[in-house]
């Protein structure tokens, strides 16, 4: 094998090894001083149950949500972080001190969710004719644009909510092809066989993490206040190296934002009719060529037209997320936890959350007033929970755009804090660090952004298939 004089990819070793396994984490309160808002359950469900104030439709006269100007593909990413880094997996109307509620995932930014336990712990995610690589499977037209199944149409991935939807499947997909990607370029600069796999892993990561603080953050929560946590860290969630932990305010509230930008319908590439994501697009079986995502449609790209946007943050949800499918669920949609809005809200109560008004005062911001809170008219008469209050204050105070500041400080704070205090991080480890791979796209916030990762993905996925006969894929 040639010896390359400069490897690409490299990135600097930490003191531990990356392929360790990940134990879980806790869960803690943010602000334990507050008191959680008690409220009563019944009139809880009532703003979350079809026909209440979380339901487009009936909550608001029949019309439909404005577009945002960010695009539809930003929710999604945004999930997938989540997946990666928190899964509380304790009953969902639990009444619980959070020293008992455990994080099935451990509190780092390191794509636990795509790698596992890593060869020695998940064998089946790994591709035992290059070892290097990760596992992919093929669609009904014979191209490695799907995740491995077994038999039964059941993903072999690290994390089974990456198969929820479509969307989802779709990036989970794109996570191992950046990663086998890099193996090859590592590869052609001469990495050692040995090494492929740790060098590759790292750099997946990496990028990966630059994507969620440098490109994603500052559309979240608004550039002046990524730039000031990237600069001086967070004030309120400092965790110590090694012991980052996710805070209740953020896993069962703030970061739930994203319910709120699901569009009523999505087209997953250009010759496809947009339909909703459930049931249209639920997952949990073999993705058709048909169905492949073409990722402009939910990213701006260049030379392609603009992307469909996200839906603009209201306090409302799309419809079918009112009225989730059985499959999904386990009860019928008109159930009351057939509504995310009412899952959501019994999260915040059954963790002993405080109101949105408690945690403004408490960092000293204007809370929101009744009338921009405005569940009077829905006969509530208590302070807000504190994730209806979140996706009020985006409204309000983040033109439907972002966070705003209750909401933003948290999820800002959370998001920074657990790369920083990640020993193998590159912030860690090298905070001089800029990604490697090719920023195609101009324009991107410091020259590499998730549409260049999404691109490289690609590309490598396109050169995976291109040895098979017949018309290559999109």
């Amino acid at each position: 094998m040639p010896t390359a004089t400069r490897v690409r990819d490299h990135c600097l070793a930490p003191a531990r090894a990356v392929e360790a396994p990940a134990a879980g984490g806790t869960y803690r309160r943010l602000f334990p001083e507050l008191a959680p808002l008690d409220c009563d359950d019944a009139a809880l469900h009532a703003l979350g149950r079809a026909g209440g104030a979380c339901d487009t439709v009936d909550g608001a006269g029949g019309a439909e949500p404005a577009d945002a100007e960010g695009a539809a593909g930003w929710p999604v990413l945004g999930q997938f972080v989540a997946h990666d880094i928190t899964a509380d997996r304790s009953p969902l109307t639990h009444h619980a001190e959070a020293a008992g509620i455990r994080n099935a995932r451990s509190p780092r930014a390191n794509l636990e969710c795509v790698y596992g336990d890593g060869p020695g712990g998940s064998p089946y995610l790994y591709d035992r004719d290059d070892a290097a690589k990760l596992l992919l499977g093929r669609d009904d037209a014979g191209w490695p644009r799907d995740l491995p199944r077994n038999q039964q149409g059941v993903a072999l991935i690290g994390d089974p909510r990456n198969d929820v939807h479509l969307l989802m499947s779709q990036l989970h997909v794109a996570m191992l092809h950046l990663h086998n990607g890099l193996v090859d370029r590592l590869r052609a600069d001469g990495v050692a066989e040995a090494d492929l796999l740790d060098q590759a892993r790292r750099s997946a990561t990496w990028h990966y993490q630059w994507v969620l603080l440098r490109d994603f953050l500052p559309r979240l929560v608004g550039a002046e206040l990524a730039d000031e946590l990237l600069a001086d860290g967070p004030r309120h969630y400092r965790p110590a190296p090694g012991a980052a932990w996710i805070p209740l305010e953020f896993a069962d509230a703030a970061y739930r934002y994203g319910h709120g930008q699901i569009r009523e319908r999505y087209r997953v590439h250009p010759d496809a009719d947009p339909v909703p994501l459930f049931p249209d697009l639920l997952g949990f079986r073999p993705v058709p060529a048909a169905r492949t995502v073409d990722w402009s449609c939910l990213f701006d790209q260049p030379g392609r037209p603009p992307a469909q946007r996200a839906r603009r943050i209201d306090g409302r949800l799309a419809r079918y997320l009112i009225r989730l499918p059985q499959a999904l669920t386990g009860v019928a949609p008109e159930e009351d936890y057939g509504s995310l809005a009412v899952r959501d809200l019994q999260r915040g109560q059954g963790v002993g959350l405080p109101s949105g008004e408690a945690v403004a005062g408490r960092l000293g911001v204007a809370p929101l007033s009744a009338e921009e809170v405005g569940l009077a008219g829905s006969g509530w008469r208590q302070e807000t929970p504190l994730w209806c209050y979140v996706l009020k204050e985006a409204q309000h105070r983040g033109d439907g755009e972002r966070l705003g500041p209750v909401g933003g400080r948290i999820v800002g704070e959370v998001l920074v804090g657990i790369v920083d205090a990640d020993g193998e991080s590159y912030r860690a480890v090298d905070p001089a660090w800029h990604p490697t791979l090719p920023a195609v796209f101009p324009g991107d916030r410091d020259g590499f952004g998730a549409a260049d990762l999404l691109a490289f993905a690609t590309a490598v996925a396109a050169e995976a298939g291109s040895s098979r006969a017949g018309e290559p894929p999109r």
